[in-house]
């Protein structure tokens, strides 16, 4: 798995230009960027075939120290919260081998990974202030129509990362086959792309209202 490293954060992190990595599928490649988001320092990492995102608020400099292990903690977390398994997690962190950091991964993932940032600014639901890993603002975040350096028509990071694993011999086993409790209750029946939790769903749909991201909209019929 590559880990690449954008000017931004390497000026952060007062790093040496990391090397180029060896040509690897993106869909094993993420682009990891910092910004200040609600006054704290956050990590972004975008997947450079499905920008696919994750977000850590409020990292510490014992965090940044760690980057390595925090990334692949939050990649991890952010799998598991789109309602992929742990067998899903596991058999993609099998395939994509040991971490190691880059530079980035070419102009159509950077370009991906700002439009991400652009949609984080613009999120309408609270920061989970007591949190570090921000489950809300990556279903919002990846719930966005964007284009992407993996495929050649916009779509959504959600259903691109399901589209990649896949292409990758990756089986997903998402709760979406076989929904969780309160599925019938839910306003985005079960045709959730999110594919989380539906008791978290109703949940967020009803603390959120009216700012739910179109992704989650009630689709018509």
């Amino acid at each position: 798995m590559q880990l690449g490293i954008t000017i931004p954060l390497q000026k952060f992190l007062k790093w040496k230009p990391p090397v180029y990595g060896e040509p690897e599928n993106l869909f094993f490649c993420w682009d990891l960027h910092v910004i200040r988001f609600h006054g704290e320092n956050t990590l972004m990492a975008v997947n450079a075939s499905n920008a696919f995102t994750v977000i850590l608020w409020k990292m510490e400099w014992a965090d940044w120290e760690n980057l390595e292990q925090r990334t692949l903690e939050a990649i991890r977390k952010g799998l598991l919260a789109a309602g992929y398994g742990e067998e899903t997690a596991e058999a993609y962190f099998r395939a994509a081998g040991s971490a190691s950091f880059t530079k980035t991964h070419g102009r159509r993932p950077v370009a991906a990974l700002n439009r991400m940032t652009d949609f984080l600014r613009q999120a309408p639901m609270k920061l989970e202030e007591d949190r570090q890993f921000q489950s809300a603002l990556c279903r919002f975040v990846n719930g966005n129509l964007l284009k992407t350096a993996g495929f050649d028509l916009p779509g959504r990071p959600e259903g691109f990362l399901n589209e990649d694993m896949g292409k990758n011999g990756i089986k997903p086993d998402l709760c979406a086959q076989k929904p969780s409790p309160g599925a019938e209750k839910c306003p985005c029946r079960r045709k959730c792309p999110r594919r989380g939790n539906c008791e978290e769903c109703l949940a967020f749909h009803r603390d959120q209202k009216p700012g739910i991201p179109v992704a989650c909209r009630k689709k018509k019929r």
